[in-house]
């Protein structure tokens, strides 16, 4: 049932899904990275673009989907009073943030946001209707970045009993490595070729 996130393969490193008997949720992580390629797909101009960017640089989106069944019961979606309630993200150094409240989002990044969140739902598919955004800060209580995912650490999204759970760095945020003997491809978390041990190195930047 969630297929329709094949949509958006882009995506796909900073998606998770579990499934059971009784439960399905999806929850899709939005830090600066993601949200930079997502923005250089949409239709606008340069200067639009920067502008996103600029407004959205102090925070970072959970999209979430939950859906549960009792026993004898139809499928239903957990409302967003109820998700925001246990929602929290957890970084390498066991510091955790809740959701912002709407007031503490500034008006360009809401801005930013109500013109985004329709564009998400339609790529949630069957799920867009009941597909909740929240929006937490960028950064923890020193200013640092809360969890990036071109660096190493891990980030866990809490919600409800569960535990969601991104080992970084994730591997579409790093570059490409290639060996330069023999010119083979391989993804961005192998530093040496697995077939003759040399060492790789970064592919070139496409111009």
């Amino acid at each position: 049932m969630c297929a329709q996130l094949d949509l958006i393969p882009i995506a796909k490193d900073f998606e998770r899904v579990t499934v059971s008997a009784n439960r399905q949720t999806i929850a899709l992580w939005m830090p600066r990275e993601l949200w930079e390629k997502l923005s250089d797909l949409a239709k606008g101009t340069t200067a639009q673009s920067v502008n996103r960017a600029r407004a959205m640089d102090s925070y970072q989106l959970v999209f979430v989907v939950d859906m549960q069944k009792a026993p004898g019961s139809d499928w239903t979606f957990t409302p967003r009073d109820t998700l925001a309630s246990s929602l929290t993200l957890e970084n390498s150094n066991g510091s955790s943030i809740h959701p912002l409240a709407p007031e503490a989002v500034s008006a360009d990044a809401s801005n930013v946001l109500q013109t985004f969140r329709p564009a998400m739902r339609n790529l949630f598919g069957q799920f867009g209707e009941h597909c909740e955004l929240f929006v937490f800060s960028a950064t923890d209580q020193n200013g640092q970045r809360f969890a990036e995912p071109a660096k190493n650490g891990s980030l866990i999204v809490h919600l409800d009993g569960l535990a969601l759970s991104y080992q970084l760095p994730l591997e579409s945020t790093l570059p490409s490595m290639v060996d330069p003997k023999t010119g083979a491809s391989f993804s961005g978390n192998y530093h040496f070729n697995p077939f003759t041990g040399d060492r790789l190195e970064p592919a070139p930047a496409h111009k």
